[in-house]
This record gives structure tokens, C-alpha cells and sequence, in this order.
């Protein structure tokens, strides 16, 4: 139960940096996405076609050939698993992208703002982009 619970936890971690602006929708995927390939896997592996020890033995196969899907994944701002982020490319960015100016200018993406900078805080100290040096004027 607890490896369980700890393989949902890695999915739902990543729910809110996919879309901020559909995060109902992609929560709401990946939650009938988990329990949809759970009654699927346990119809297939066992039913009359497997023995129990069989069953188990192809649905862990299954599980670990179902996670290799997860290699291709890129987030531009962090990189993936096998390329290095774009520097080119902030959260900002990335999850403005959502929005019209129309929408940016009535304040309804300054929810997202914060989060895109709250995320950049998040990234390892090597990644994250060099504060900007300000000098005060005294007078």
C-alpha cells in the first residue's frame, strides 16, 4: 500500500505544472486515466487467460513498459529526462502561452504569474536564472 500510494503521489505531483489553466481537466484525466488502466490491467491479467503468479508477472511487465512512456515527456523551462531545459524559455513563458493579452490585461492570468514564479523559485539553484542586480541611488 505504501509503494502505492507513493507511485500516485509521483503522478498527481506533476498535474499542476502541465496546464495551470486546465488543471481541473488534467487532474480529472489522470485520475480516470489511473482507475480506468487499473480495471483494465486487472481484467486482462487476471481473468481465465493467466494464472494468478503469471498475472502478477505480466502486470508488473505491463507497469514498467507503461512507464517508459513517461522518458519523452519535455517541459521546455526544465528540460526532460534526456535534454536540458531551453534558456531561452521561462514559466512565464510557458504558462502565459494559455492566455490572450485581452485575458492578461483584465487580471485573469495574475494567478498564474504568481504560480510561474513561484515554480521558478522551485528549480534547482543551477537552473534558476541569475537575480538582476540593482543599484540604489542615494540622494
Amino acid at each position: 500500500s505504501t509503494m502505492v500510494q507513493m507511485a500516485e503521489g509521483a503522478s498527481y505531483a506533476v498535474v499542476p505544472y502541465v496546464s495551470r489553466r486546465s488543471l481541473g481537466v488534467v487532474s480529472g484525466i489522470v485520475g480516470a486515466g489511473g482507475n480506468a488502466g487499473s480495471a483494465v490491467l486487472q481484467a486482462i491479467f487476471f481473468g481465465d487467460s493467466f494464472s494468478t503468479q503469471d498475472g502478477i508477472s505480466a502486470m508488473g511487465g505491463a507497469v514498467v513498459g507503461l512507464t517508459l512512456l513517461v522518458i519523452p515527456v519535455y517541459f521546455p523551462m526544465w528540460g526532460g529526462m534526456f535534454c536540458k531545459p531551453n534558456p531561452n524559455i521561462t514559466e512565464e513563458d510557458y504558462y502565459l502561452a494559455d492566455f490572450t493579452e485581452e485575458e492578461r490585461a483584465q487580471g485573469i492570468a495574475d494567478s498564474v504569474v504568481k504560480f510561474a514564479k513561484e515554480a521558478q523559485s522551485e528549480r534547482a539553484a543551477d537552473f534558476r536564472p541569475k537575480p538582476t542586480e540593482t543599484v540604489e541611488t542615494v540622494v
